[in-house]
């Protein structure tokens, strides 16, 4: 369903419940460059934003957690949006 601002609800109500132990643990969220409602709304919410081009996103290296790349295979070009 789209156009109901439930993605809003659920990405405030995620922030706004957030354990005191993980509050100080950004949040990240990648949006594609042509998901211009998804980018709209990060921004209308205030998350921080970087984009990057497909060579960047190229593998996403940047961004292992643990010894994993959440991302191989990602090789669109994208918007990293973060909380904190």
């Amino acid at each position: 369903m789209r156009g109901f601002g439930m993605a809003r609800v659920l990405i405030e109500n995620l922030v706004a419940n957030l354990d005191d132990n993980f509050k100080e643990i950004p949040i990240f969220a990648v949006v594609t460059q042509d998901n211009q409602p998804s980018r709209k709304l990060f921004k209308k919410i205030g998350w921080k934003e970087q984009e990057l081009s497909e060579e960047e996103t190229d593998g996403f290296n940047k961004f292992m957690i643990g010894k994993s790349n959440i991302f191989e295979g990602w090789v669109q070009p994208s918007v990293i949006y973060w909380y904190k």
